[in-house]
């Protein structure tokens, strides 16, 4: 390992960030270690507790001036692997029998992996800039997954009505994410397939 690797291992928002992405994997287990009422609680105070660490790395990054490569790296690699995982114990759980939040799910996976993989092959030609819609998904993606987690819990402690309340307000939100997954995907590949008409 090389020296500035050893020296970014050393900031504290990379750990956090690195403490996300262990976050992520451990999140489906929850819905496998325990009964589904326990599940669903674990799952979302461990959903928010990590959410609330990308704004916590952030923060420190800034306030502390440690920025580093792999802190950005590892930043985006631990928000698609908690989105990623919540999706999967979703689509296993409160929507096992809607396959089209199944194909939803599928085509924002998609969206994400080919978008990385556009800005790797194109980035450097500064074409594939993190657009406002972007950033808005994840907002509405984030929010949505947490405010799904909660149905379950909602509806025991509040009422049917609660849940089902619970229940659109996150779905309303998770389409909403959707649309601008799609739209801001369609932006970066505009993008690259004019840097790649340029070169």
């Amino acid at each position: 390992m090389s020296e500035n690797a050893r020296s970014d291992w050393a900031l504290i928002p990379n750990w956090l960030s690195a403490g996300r992405i262990v976050a992520a994997l451990i999140l489906p287990l929850m819905f496998l270690a325990f009964p589904q009422e326990q599940a669903e609680v674990y799952a979302l105070a461990l959903f928010v507790g990590a959410s609330l660490t990308d704004f916590f790395d952030g923060w420190l990054a800034r306030a502390l001036n440690q920025t580093s490569a792999l802190g950005a790296k590892l930043d985006s690699w631990a928000d698609k692997a908690l989105l990623f995982t919540t999706l999967a114990a979703l689509s296993a759980t409160l929507f096992r029998d809607q396959p089209l939040f199944w194909l939803a799910a599928f085509l924002s996976v998609a969206r994400e992996v080919g978008v990385t993989w556009l800005r790797a092959r194109f980035g450097r030609a500064g074409a594939l800039s993190v657009s406002n819609a972007a950033k808005w998904k994840t907002v509405f993606q984030m929010t949505s997954a947490a405010i799904l987690l909660g149905v379950g819990p909602a509806t025991r402690w509040f009422g049917e009505t609660a849940g089902e309340t619970v229940y659109w307000a996150g779905l309303a939100l998770f389409l909403i994410g959707f649309w601008l997954s799609l739209s801001s995907g369609v932006g970066y590949l505009r993008g690259a397939l004019r840097a790649s008409g340029g070169s």
